[in-house]
């Protein structure tokens, strides 16, 4: 190896440790050296959506989740959601309504979190009992904003009759606000469709950030496929809009699931019951298929940085997110931050979410 080389290895590694340590290690606290004149600053954001953009929720017990995104979101201070639904059908699980990962600080330290159902149910509302929530984020004096692009709020919804439900978020009384509480509106109805399924053995596949887990076109690569086998049998992923699903097959439970997809580590997890089939979820970084995340991992994404990674493409399972949580064809820093906050995590995991994900 020349010394050119050899010094351009050393760099690649020290800046690979130095982003392992940032990621993995405790964020250190920094205080302003001096008072600073803040002036307040419109809100602003680019749009918001739900994802998946349309659901299915299983009768009898399970239940479903559900985000609300924001992307572009630049000096928001709080917000108030006034969502609309058909209560008939579904209903959200109050108590079980959390913050997105995209909210700095801790609820109720940092920032004011209410969840109430309303009296009057929003003017979007609609079917046999039109019905509605308010959501309120609001952050203390000193801490915040919401920068950036990601999830403002979870929901889990229970079902209770067959059937569809359109589920809106009221743009005539919900907006986002500044430092001083100055309110912007969003400027037109954002939908989601939720449906209400049998007892379901059909489990949806989110990846982390955010990657359709079919991606039907264009063609993929053989070995760039989400494989599924239930009780050792291989199982077609359907791709309806904005989500994949598996459904098990099976006569009766248990279901014995294991997922394989290049670039995420594998996941092996059981339902003991119907009541028991949920959404999996699979860890991004796995970028060398050896089913665990580390400094090769880590080396791989950081030599490829800028390199594009169309869907389909040999790199394709380079490229977790981007811009909106989605991705955006670029291998980029955000792929490598990723790679990095998941660094030392190995598979197979049992298909739960991993802290702070955006699916």
């Amino acid at each position: 190896m020349t010394l050119k080389n050899f010094c351009k290895a050393a760099y690649l590694g020290l800046l690979l440790l130095f982003l392992v340590a940032v990621m993995v290690g405790p964020a250190a606290a920094q205080e302003p050296e001096g008072e600073e004149d803040v002036s307040s600053q419109a809100a602003t954001f680019t749009s918001i959506f739900w994802n998946p953009a349309s659901m299915q929720v299983p009768l009898l017990g399970a239940t479903a989740v559900n985000r609300i995104f924001i992307n572009g979101a630049n000096q928001v201070y709080g917000f108030t959601l006034e969502i609309g639904y058909n209560a008939n059908v579904v209903t959200p699980d109050f108590a079980d309504i959390q913050p997105g990962s995209l909210l700095p600080g801790a609820r109720g330290v940092d920032y004011l979190w209410t969840v109430s159902p309303m009296t009057t149910p929003p003017a979007c509302a609609g079917g046999v009992t039109p019905a509605g929530i308010r959501i309120s984020v609001a952050y203390l004096d000193g801490v915040g904003p919401i920068e950036g692009s990601g999830a403002l709020v979870e929901i889990p919804w229970k079902a209770h009759n067959g059937g569809a439900t359109l589920v809106c978020i009221n743009p005539i009384t919900s907006r986002v606000a500044d430092q001083l509480g100055l309110g912007v509106p969003i400027p037109a109805a954002v939908n989601t469709i939720l449906t209400v399924v049998a007892p379901s053995t059909r489990f949806r596949i989110g990846l982390q950030g955010g990657k359709h887990a079919g991606l039907p076109v264009p063609p993929l690569l053989a070995n760039h496929a989400t494989v599924v086998t239930v009780n050792g049998l291989l199982r077609p992923v359907a791709v309806p809009p904005a989500q994949a699903t598996v459904d098990t097959d099976a006569a009766l439970p248990p279901y014995d699931v294991e997922i394989r997809r290049l670039g995420y580590l594998d996941v092996s997890t059981t339902f003991a019951t119907n009541a028991d089939v949920r959404t999996v979820y699979m860890v991004a970084g796995d970028v060398n298929d050896d089913n665990q995340i580390n400094i090769l991992d880590l080396s791989l994404i950081a030599s490829l940085l800028g390199q594009p990674a169309p869907i389909g493409g040999t790199l394709e399972h380079f490229d977790f997110t981007g811009p909106g949580l989605l991705p955006n064809g670029i291998i980029d820093i955000t792929d490598l931050v990723l790679v990095a906050r998941n660094y030392g995590r190995t598979g197979p995991t049992d298909g739960t979410p991993p802290p702070g994900t955006d699916l």
